[in-house]
């Protein structure tokens, strides 16, 4: 009974510890904050005389507290929250102004930490911050293990430096999300430049999920130069590379694409099929409305209804097929002829 007592009486002190240290940071926190958000309003409208780049005076109490981690972190973030919302001239300051603090080395040091969460946070501020010279550190993390750390440091080698940022393409053995590939697209779109010469060279890496990145890259920017190298994945191994394969060339396709994806057509699974009516949708023309109106009679009613828009799409012979169709007064067709032609211009 007595230990139970004791042991109770340890986790209460422990909590009246804990809180009580807690408060004393957070008034710490809150009597450094406004010294912080002044220091931050001078860099952001201060003005160099002559060009000579950013020298913020410091006033004594910042440079005293630079001197703790809690104080220096607290920086940091304030700075981070700055230049997200900030571009142009005001969010250069900033970045001036951390460098002058030379804050980075404490981002730095969090990419030598265990603890992976540092890991994560290091990266984002050398990446909000613009540090390049902080690249190859975190180029070696864009493998690594530890998920969210790689995501981190893909997003972040391709932040500092755009479509040179992909390098990391070579090494990878890790997949890479769906939510990875449209976080690294959204970046690139907000990226200038163009893709690197070595594109076509990922469309047989030995990571599947670069393959299929690629190909959305390709199609995300028009590649037509790329136009053979996208058709040959239409014999990959992996279905889901040959879908995507099929869904790029419907971005770049030339005259003899239509024929590349009617003589892959019988060899591929439902999901790949559907993909090469939907493209035949939209650059089909009367030479291939022989082969969709073979298609009317697939099995899946979801193929049938796709040929049949496709049909529907190509003009008014298309139509005239469709109307002819032996079937088209009987059921399911009496449903999805008219509900494609409806569909033609969606």
């Amino acid at each position: 009974m007595m230990s139970m007592v004791g042991i109770l009486l340890c986790v209460i002190g422990f909590m009246l510890l804990y809180l009580l240290r807690k408060r004393k940071r957070k008034r710490q926190m809150d009597k450094w904050r406004p010294r912080l958000d002044h220091l931050l309003q001078r860099a952001i409208y201060w003005e160099p005389d002559n060009g000579a780049g950013l020298s913020v005076p410091i006033p004594f109490r910042i440079s005293r507290g630079m001197k703790h981690p809690a104080f220096r972190q607290l920086l940091v973030d304030e700075l981070v929250k700055g230049k997200k919302g900030l571009s142009g001239t005001a969010g250069t300051n900033l970045v001036l102004l951390f460098n002058q603090l030379r804050l980075g080395k404490d981002a730095e040091q969090k990419l030598k930490s265990r603890k992976w969460h540092l890991q994560a946070q290091g990266i984002q501020e050398l990446a909000i911050m613009e540090q390049q010279r902080s690249s190859a550190r975190i180029y070696q993390l864009t493998n690594t293990q530890q998920e969210l750390v790689r995501i981190e440091a893909q997003s972040a080698i391709v932040q500092l430096h755009g479509f040179e940022g992909l390098r990391f393409l070579d090494i990878i053995d890790h997949p890479l999300s769906e939510w990875q590939q449209i976080q690294l697209l959204r970046l690139l779109a907000r990226s200038p430049g163009v893709l690197p010469e070595k594109t076509g060279d990922w469309l047989t890496s030995t990571n599947e999920s670069v393959r299929i990145f690629t190909l959305k890259l390709i199609a995300e920017h028009r590649q037509q130069e790329l136009h053979e190298a996208v058709v040959s994945c239409l014999e990959d191994g992996s279905h889901q590379v040959r879908g995507q394969a099929i869904r790029c060339l419907r971005e770049i396709y030339t005259s003899t694409t239509a024929g590349s994806l009617i003589r892959i057509y019988a060899a591929q699974i439902s999901s790949c099929r559907l993909a090469i009516l939907e493209t035949l949708g939209h650059i089909g023309s009367e030479e291939d409305i022989g082969f969709l109106n073979r298609q009317l009679t697939e099995e899946e009613n979801r193929l049938k209804l796709e040929a049949a828009r496709a049909l529907a799409r190509i003009g008014p012979k298309g139509i005239q097929w469709l109307d002819q169709f032996p079937l088209s007064a009987t059921y399911p067709w009496n449903e999805i002829i008219p509900q494609a032609k409806n569909d033609r211009t969606t």
